[in-house]
């Protein structure tokens, strides 16, 4: 599903990558771990294009990247970045945002599935109703998640998930990673609590 093959990648002088190889097969939940700074967040932004490396190839789901069609992998991905930027006034504009892509214009907004995922991430069914600004960082995150996830994608790539989350809500965020036995995951994150839920953890 997706592969990492001999990448070599320096960034400030610094050897991040030196043929690197990482094999994460169909359905696949991987947990990407490691100090600041060692490239955890740049193998997530060599999947959706924002980085190339100097050496070596990229491959998801049969598709080998290229500049030609990086948006063909994009399409398959739904990406949770550690900061969070909203452009919305409120949460249901958030909700439906997505739908307004060609990509997803076959798929239709289910708010009833929307509310199943807040209660499985413990929201109250009211915040879909809630300003954006009335958020804390936390519900930010879990609601971004949740947008995405309305889309059905295949690969979901997440940057340090529970950063803002308080233990009960990341106990319930490792429940969801867990029970998407049908996606293939890549997760960066320090909390080994989080990891637990993981098929297996790398340690860069």
């Amino acid at each position: 599903m997706i592969n990492y093959n001999d990448i070599t990648f320096s960034y400030g002088g610094n050897n991040l990558f030196k043929d690197f190889n990482l094999n994460i097969t169909d359905n696949e939940h991987v947990c990407i771990a490691g100090r600041s700074g060692v490239g955890k967040s740049t193998l997530l932004n060599f999947l959706l294009g924002f980085l190339q490396p100097e050496k070596g190839m990229i491959e998801v789901n049969g598709i080998q990247q290229s500049n030609e069609n990086i948006q063909l992998i994009r399409n398959q991905i739904l990406w949770l970045p550690q900061d969070i930027n909203l452009p919305f006034q409120n949460v249901r504009e958030l909700l439906q945002f997505h739908f307004q892509f060609k990509v997803n214009r076959k798929k239709l907004y289910d708010e009833s599935k929307a509310l199943e995922l807040f209660a499985a991430f413990g929201l109250d069914r009211s915040l879909i109703n809630h300003e954006i600004a009335q958020l804390s960082g936390g519900q930010k995150q879990r609601i971004a998640f949740i947008a995405g996830i309305l889309t059905d994608k295949q690969v979901y790539l997440l940057d340090e998930p529970t950063a803002a989350l308080d233990p009960e809500s990341t106990i319930r965020m490792g429940q969801f990673v867990q029970s998407c036995t049908d996606r293939t995951i890549m997760a960066i994150s320090h909390d080994e609590h989080f990891q637990k839920y993981f098929d297996r953890t790398i340690t860069l």
